[in-house]
């Protein structure tokens, strides 16, 4: 049901956050990959 939804993202979203900086080096990565 809806709890376990709001559990979930709510899980992800702590999980972006833990790995923000990683997140962020990969995006770079990415938008440089798809630039080249």
């Amino acid at each position: 049901g809806p709890k376990t939804l709001d559990g979930v993202s709510t899980r992800i979203k702590k999980k972006n956050l833990e790995k923000k900086d990683l997140t962020k080096a990969e995006v770079d990565l990415a938008v440089s990959t798809n630039a080249g």
